[in-house]
């Protein structure tokens, strides 16, 4: 397995008010786990935060492939799981 081009992607909409406007808040790189040939690794992502022009919330870029609340790439969680990809 090779190291994935990692996606991230601007939120659509505000899940607190349903608009659909925002400007960039600040960014904070991130550590996550991710299975290399083998061995775990550790990735860091530059995560970009946005805020809602109308209620002001702020709310994170996704990131594809990656569970953001374990901080583990979705195929590192498979890999623990005894899942095959």
């Amino acid at each position: 397995m090779d190291k994935e081009e990692v996606t991230l992607r601007k939120p659509v909409v505000c899940h607190h008010c349903g608009h659909k406007e925002f400007f960039k808040s600040d960014t904070r790189v991130q550590s996550f786990q991710d299975i290399v040939n083998g061995k775990v690794v550790w990735q860091q992502i530059r995560r970009q935060r946005y805020r809602c022009k109308q209620c002001q919330l702020k709310v994170w870029d996704t990131v594809e492939n990656m569970d953001t609340y374990r901080r583990k790439t979705v195929r590192l969680l498979a890999y623990l799981n005894g899942e095959k990809q």
